[in-house]
């Protein structure tokens, strides 16, 4: 009993209690806010940024292509190409509030990217 009401709680916190944008993934789509926002697998969490106003993860797009990708509310998709060289990026870090980096652990990124939200 006490377990399912320690999960009840814990889905109200994650869906019922955040004030900002709402991720979902579903197959190979990830829904930002209802709206499809990004096509392929997802290969690593999602990471919401420390405002929360963002979310990051690696996938591979439609084409198979490793990639770094960050949400932000509209929903606009950044992707950025992740390199042999950096795999196996199956973790991503917030480095900065836009500034990601990706790499086997979040304390080893092997690739960054870094970009500029004009409001």
């Amino acid at each position: 009993m006490l377990r399912r009401l320690v999960q009840a709680a814990l889905v109200f916190i994650v869906l019922g209690g955040a004030a900002g944008p709402r991720v979902l993934v579903r197959g190979r789509t990830v829904w930002l806010d209802g709206a499809a926002a990004w096509h392929g697998a997802v290969t690593s969490p999602l990471v919401w940024s420390a405002d929360s106003g963002a979310v990051a993860f690696t996938g591979r797009d439609a084409r198979g292509r490793a990639a770094l990708v960050v949400l932000l509310p509209g929903p606009q998709a950044l992707s950025w190409p992740i390199p042999a060289s950096a795999q196996p990026a199956r973790a991503v870090t917030w480095l900065g509030p836009t500034k990601i980096g990706a790499g086997p652990s979040v304390l080893e990124p092997r690739v960054i990217a870094s970009f500029t939200v004009e409001r």
